[in-house]
């Protein structure tokens, strides 16, 4: 071979060489970049032993704090954190995690940066991970010990954070401020375990558990936007307000699909709201939550505030230590103008006062309206299942009251399209026969005689879904012209089988050619045309044997 040969053979291996390292480089790039939906970098977080490349940029070279992450992140970047306990004193110093004892240090969350927990340290994509499986801590505890006071008073801390600020995917505990704020809290003593002041953060995926303050043991907002998703609040507590969250002065507030079980607060065991408006509780749960006022909820100057599709499960309003008031609310307790509660159930809750579900007080024109509630096993010592004081008059619409050992209403209440008669539940008590327990059926049986009892006009603009999520409004007797029925759920009719009809739209005709295909070789109950519990050849044959033809 030729020098001119070997030259050119070379420079070709060479130039393949460099192609393939570019597209590798490439490669690399686009799962890095891709990995989390983000435009910004991917820091990634492992708590561990001695690292001695520590850079984020992999999990082999992973950040051994969360701090450390957050310090050099940028507005688009996310933070991936695995799983393991975290706290906001660790710092790192020669490659060795070390800890601090200062109680006002949190996670600053910075706008524009994601941070997500619940892998395991080996993941390319962010839907790959799992929170419930690989737990990831943000820990208040500083020193180890089992004593509280010594803990961070606030975990988390987020001040003028946007909604590209997003928290999601953590375990957040042990936060401690019932005995003072850090200078950052402005003395609220607000949000043990995550503190927002200004900002619209957006919190999902999140279990605030032991967190205690002198208001919103696991949240405080101040006068902010927040949005919380699919999170869990248990055992919190709120010297004064809100054992899970205290709201002041905030706007637009979303709270959905959260669960709010064991919290314990002067004023709304699970939320307390204050001189804010625009607030929206969606798909809620309320359980066990104990109050000196309202036990599930409390709002005070809280304009216009929507509890819809929630649950208010054996809440209650009794004493508290030493504290002495009017126990007036045992799910919820209303000082502000225009609350409304739509599709909501209110299952053996208990106030020491008046109002064993509901209560109004306050300003004048404090007035509560509740549309398509169910109110079953509720009590109180002073009576009514929804109460009020003069000059308040809280309207009850489109419900079901039934089996209450307490008079339905104390003080001046309006009842309309209510009704307290034998409802035809499907299961009152649920499997364990035990009343007032997550799984009473309170759904109407096909004999209610409240199915299609309701006035359609009392709904609220945007109610589409009823407790269950199925369509609010449906009728068996008139479905050209359906009408809502009383209480949180809708009677919801299932046909009787008809012969060749595979999708239930009662016609058969070519979609239910499609829907036998797609369907095939399942168990059905879509596509099993013949209803013989099998997707196949035979269901073909019921759908050309009765090709066209409607339904009775």
């Amino acid at each position: 071979m030729n020098n001119a040969t070997s030259n050119a053979t070379n420079n070709a291996s060479n130039s393949g060489k460099r192609m393939g390292a570019l597209a590798a480089s490439v490669l690399v790039a686009t799962i890095a970049g891709g990995a989390g939906g983000a435009e910004g970098a991917i820091r990634r977080v492992k708590a561990g032993g001695f690292v001695l490349i520590s850079d984020g940029n992999s999990w082999l070279t992973p950040f051994q704090t969360l701090g450390q992450a957050i310090a050099v992140s940028q507005p688009g970047d996310e933070i991936w954190v695995a799983a393991g306990t975290y706290n906001p004193g660790q710092s790192v110093q020669g490659g060795v995690v070390v800890g601090s004892s200062d109680r006002d240090r949190s996670f600053v969350m910075e706008s524009g940066v994601a941070l997500y927990g619940g892998f395991n340290g080996t993941e390319f994509f962010r839907d790959q991970r799992n929170p419930g499986t690989n737990v990831t801590v943000l820990s208040g505890d500083l020193t180890g010990t089992p004593a509280t006071n010594d803990n961070s008073r606030t975990i988390v801390l987020a001040i003028g954070v946007d909604s590209g600020g997003i928290l999601d995917g953590f375990t957040i505990t042990g936060g401690y401020c019932s005995d003072g704020s850090s200078a950052v809290q402005d003395q609220t003593g607000m949000g043990a375990g995550m503190f927002i002041s200004g900002g619209s953060p957006v919190i999902r995926n999140c279990k605030f558990v032991g967190n205690s303050a002198r208001g919103g043991g696991a949240i405080g907002a101040l006068f902010s936007s927040i949005t919380v998703q699919n999170c869990s609040f248990t055992q919190g507590w709120g010297d004064s307000r809100g054992g899970g969250i205290d709201m002041w002065g905030c706007t637009n507030i979303l709270v959905e699909d959260c669960h709010f079980e064991g919290n314990t607060a002067y004023y709304g065991g699970g939320i307390y709201g204050n001189n804010g408006t625009g607030g929206r509780i969606e798909r809620c749960r309320f359980v066990d939550n104990l109050s000196v006022n309202g036990g599930g909820v409390s709002w005070a100057g809280f304009s216009n505030p929507i509890v819809r599709n929630c649950l208010f499960l054996k809440n209650r309003c009794d004493q508290i230590s030493f504290f002495q008031h009017s126990f007036d609310g045992g799910a919820a307790r209303n000082w502000c103008a225009g609350v409304t509660y739509v599709n909501c159930v209110f299952n053996g809750n208990w106030a020491r006062g008046k109002g064993a579900a509901v209560y109004d007080a306050g300003p004048s024109g404090s007035t509560s309206v509740q549309i398509n509630c169910t109110y079953v096993n509720n009590s109180s010592r002073d009576g009514g299942v929804v109460a009020s004081v003069t000059p308040h008059v809280p309207v009850v619409k489109n419900s079901l009251m039934y089996d209450n050992p307490v008079t339905l209403t104390e003080g001046v209440v309006t009842l309309v399209n209510t009704a307290s008669g034998l409802p035809h539940f499907v299961d009152a008590d649920g499997a364990d026969n035990l009343a007032a327990t997550i799984d009473d059926d309170l759904r109407l049986a096909s004999t209610s005689p409240y199915i299609d009892a309701g006035n359609n006009a009392d709904l609220p603009a945007g109610t589409t879904t009823d407790f269950a999520g199925n369509p609010r409004i449906s009728s068996q007797a008139s479905p050209a012209s359906p009408v809502v029925d009383l209480g949180a759920y809708e009677f919801t009719y299932v046909p009787d089988h008809c012969d060749g009809d595979a999708n239930a739209d009662r016609v058969v005709d070519f979609d239910d050619i499609t829907t036998v295909l797609s369907r095939w070789l399942t168990s059905g109950p879509m596509g099993d045309a013949d209803d013989n519990g099998t997707v196949d050849f035979d269901d073909i044959t019921a759908v050309l044997s009765r090709w066209l033809q409607t339904c009775p």
